[in-house]
């Protein structure tokens, strides 16, 4: 939920011009909020406002009902911080109401508020084009993508997850069965974020999409596979790669393997150890991946590429690729087991 701003007022239309500018002077919002006599919100008006009608010979005692901006924007519970900030860039206005559904204030955001959360500002990719062939028959008729977790696509939930963390640039790469993954997502305006495609004629493997998506970023962009469901925290991963001066970020997640026989250690001929079923960790890859803008000026465009090859290029280069381990849930849906059982999971 956004930060919010407390110090507003939410008067009644009848008050005076002065009575505005007392509160103004009492507290620095510069804003307030009229409401109707059951409660529901009828406009609002700014000290910047106010100081325009005085300055073109309203007077102080005159009343504030014929000045209200009764078409001000507002916004509804449910929109994130990114959303919000958004509709603020785009109308050039620094303070939104949250309105419920009955018409009630829920709070009031304002610009300055919002600009000290941690937003993130990258952009970022979902790799989306492959068959699906560890899901069939789930993926004969329909992109692995748009296989559904407890009755919402898994391609969405990854969207929305990436939108509360304020990023509202999003790439997604697709070929198999791509028009339907278009008309299912769509271009994202309705959640005030920009959703474009890039379409694959032929597989490129899990990185060679990137060198089809034109011009030059600036930033570090996320890359993720389209069959991770994880609650990771990408602003967490965003100031680890920039502390570590990462060119390439990979997450990865402990992944415990139990051998079902007793293994023998030994020297030549000679047994130094005997462990009866030992279980052994690894880091495993978690498809989830920063990079360094400089990474993706690297992919030629139309050749097949992975993203293993792009960080062994890095590595025998002397480049710097750092891991960043998640530490909380983290799935890959992938094949019909693990979906099956992250059906009951709130997500």
């Amino acid at each position: 939920m956004p930060v919010e701003e407390t110090l507003h007022w939410i008067a009644e239309p009848s008050i005076t011009l002065r009575a505005c500018v007392k509160r103004f002077a009492q507290h620095h919002a510069g804003i307030v909020v009229f409401a109707d006599d059951q409660g529901r919100f009828a406009g609002l008006l700014t000290a910047g406002d106010v100081f325009r009608l005085l300055a073109h010979g309203a007077s102080l005692d005159d009343p504030v009902s014929p000045h209200i901006n009764t078409k001000a924007i507002t916004v509804a519970p449910d929109a994130t911080s990114a959303e919000i900030l958004k509709v603020m860039t785009e109308r050039g206005i620094t303070v939104v109401p949250v309105v419920r559904a009955d018409g009630s204030v829920e709070r009031i955001v304002t610009q300055a508020a919002l600009l000290k959360e941690n937003i993130l500002r990258n952009r970022a990719v979902i790799m989306a084009g492959g068959d699906g062939i560890r899901l069939r028959p789930l993926t004969e008729d329909l992109p692995k993508a748009l296989v559904e977790v407890n009755g919402r696509p898994i391609l969405q939930i990854l969207i929305d997850r990436l939108r509360q963390f304020g990023i509202a640039d999003i790439t997604i790469c697709v070929r198999y069965r791509a028009e339907e993954i278009r008309r299912a997502i769509g271009d994202g305006s309705g959640s005030h974020i920009n959703i474009t495609y890039v379409e694959e004629a032929e597989p490129l493997g899990t990185a060679g999409a990137l060198g089809l998506i034109p011009g030059r970023w600036d930033e570090p962009f996320f890359v993720l596979n389209c069959d991770v469901l994880t609650d990771i925290d990408l602003r967490h991963m965003q100031r680890f790669h920039a502390m570590n001066g990462s060119q390439l970020t990979v997450a990865v997640k402990d992944h415990e393997v139990e051998v079902p026989f007793g293994v023998v250690e030994v020297d030549h001929e000679r047994v130094i150890r005997l462990s009866e079923k030992p279980k052994m960790r690894f880091y495993v890859n978690a498809g989830i991946y920063l990079l360094d803008p400089s990474v993706k000026d690297g992919i030629v465009p139309g050749k097949r590429c992975d993203l293993t090859d792009v960080i062994n290029r890095l590595l025998e280069s002397g480049g710097k690729v750092c891991s960043f381990p998640i530490r909380t849930f983290w799935y890959d849906v992938g094949d019909r087991e693990t979906l099956a059982r992250v059906q009951a999971l709130e997500l």
